[in-house]
C-alpha cells in the first residue's frame, strides 16, 4: 500500500518539484519553514558541507505543503490505503490520534527519526517512509549506500560487508554520524528499518508527556523502545519495531561505541544489531 501511495504521490508531486527547482535556481526557496515551527534550524548547507544532507528538508516540504496527507478518501473507499473493509482497517480505525498536552511540556520535542536502508529500496520503501510518516518528524534522514540529497539519503560506510549479519557495524557508524552532526539540534533519536511506521503524533505525545519529561530530566539518559530478553540474554528492545535515544543516552553512546564495552570490532551471523546496542 505504502509503495503504490509513494508511486501516486510522486507523480502527482512532479509539477510542484519542477517549479521548487525553477525557484530555487532564481535564488529563492518557496519552501521555507513556518514561524511557529518549534525547532530551531541550522544555516543552510554551504560549500563545505557538499556531501552532507539536510535533515528537516522533508519536515519542511510537508510544512509548506508540498507532501500532503493524502491516505484514503473515507468518502468513496478509493484511496489508496483505504483499509476500513479489511482487518487490519478495523484495527488501525480503534487507534487513536492523540495530541501533546500542552501543561505537560516546558517546550516541545525535537524527534529526529533516521532508517537504514540500502540504494534499490530508494524508490520504494524509503520513498514512502518520507511520504507517510517521517515528514512529520522534525528532521529524517534515510542512512543507505548512495547519497542522495532529495530524499534525504546519506551514504554510509562502514566496516565489514553491507549484509543484515553485519547490521551491528552499519548501526555503529549511522550513530556516530548522528552524533557528530545532530546531537545539539534534536532532544530524540529514532533508529529503525526502512519497513516500520510510526504515527508520529502519537510519539510525539508520548515522548512530550510529564512522565517521560521527568525521566529525562532525573536520569542519565533513556533508551525507549519493545522490550525483549530471550532467555540467557541482556534486555534490549527490538530493532525491527525502531528504538530511541534521548540526548543524554546518545551522548553516553558517542563517548563509549569505540571501546570494548560497545563491541567496535564485532560482526558475523548471530551478532543482532539490537541485542548489542542493548
Amino acid at each position: 500500500c505504502t509503495q503504490k501511495l509513494a508511486a501516486s504521490m510522486a507523480a502527482e508531486a512532479e509539477p510542484e518539484k519542477q517549479e521548487l527547482d525553477q525557484a530555487r535556481n532564481e535564488g529563492s526557496d518557496p519552501l521555507q519553514p513556518l514561524q511557529e515551527a518549534p525547532i530551531a534550524r541550522p544555516q543552510p548547507l554551504d560549500a563545505a558541507d557538499a556531501n552532507k544532507v539536510d535533515p528537516y528538508l522533508a519536515h519542511r516540504e510537508y510544512l509548506a505543503g508540498t507532501i500532503p496527507d493524502l491516505f484514503a478518501k473515507e468518502s468513496d473507499g478509493q484511496g489508496v490505503c483505504y483499509l476500513s473493509d479489511k482487518d487490519n482497517g478495523k484495527l488501525l480505525s480503534r487507534i487513536k490520534v492523540r495530541s501533546p498536552d500542552p501543561a505537560n511540556r516546558e517546550q516541545p520535542v525535537r524527534i529526529f527519526c533516521g532508517i537504514y536502508t540500502m540504494a534499490k529500496n530508494h524508490a520504494t520503501n524509503v520513498q514512502a517512509t518520507k511520504l507517510t510518516w517521517a515528514k512529520k518528524c522534525d528532521g529524517f534522514v534515510a542512512f543507505s549506500t548512495q547519497f542522495d540529497p532529495s530524499i534525504p539519503a546519506m551514504n554510509i560506510t562502514h566496516e565489514g560487508e553491507e549484509s543484515y549479519d553485519n547490521m551491528w557495524q552499519k548501526s555503529r557508524s549511522i550513530w556516530k554520524y548522528i552524533a557528530a552532526n545532530y546531537l545539539e539540534q534534536f532532544d530524540w533519536f529514532l533508529l529503525g528499518g526502512d519497513d516500520m511506521f510510526y504515527i508520529v503524533e502519537n510519539l510525539r505525545a508520548y515522548l512530550d508527556s510529564r512522565e517521560i519529561s521527568q525521566l529525562r530530566h532525573t536520569s542519565s539518559g533513556l533508551y525507549l523502545g519493545r522490550i525483549f530478553q530471550p532467555p540467557g540474554q541482556v534486555v534490549f528492545n527490538s530493532g525491527g519495531a525502531g528504538y530511541l535515544l534521548d540526548s543524554k543516552a546518545l551522548a553516553v553512546l558517542r563517548d563509549n561505541i569505540d571501546t570494548p564495552k560497545c563491541f567496535p570490532t564485532i560482526t558475523g551471523k548471530g551478532r543482532r544489531n539490537e541485542s548489542i546496542m542493548g
